[in-house]
């Protein structure tokens, strides 16, 4: 289809999951489970909600010119040989 997946493009769903993955991590050292569940998930949801709400995106990578048609006869290229 050509499109990237949302996850990689702008949002930080995986990002948030990661943060929240090191907070269980911190938290577990020091409390117990389900304090430390409870507290990866606030801060999940907590960075997830403030992304939302203030617009807050991943960089995007810029794809030079010239790599952009390498890609694009690469695929052109492909396309021939299973039509072929």
């Amino acid at each position: 289809m050509n499109k990237k997946p949302e996850i990689f493009v702008g949002n930080i769903y995986a990002c948030a999951s990661a943060t929240g993955a090191v907070a269980f991590l911190f938290c577990y050292g020091m409390m117990s489970f389900m304090p430390a569940c409870m507290m990866s998930l606030a801060v999940t949801f907590s960075l997830r909600l403030m992304s939302v709400k203030f617009g807050w995106n991943l960089p995007k990578i810029q794809i030079k010119a010239r790599q952009e048609r390498r890609i694009a006869a690469t695929k052109e290229n492909l396309i021939n040989k299973k039509g072929a």
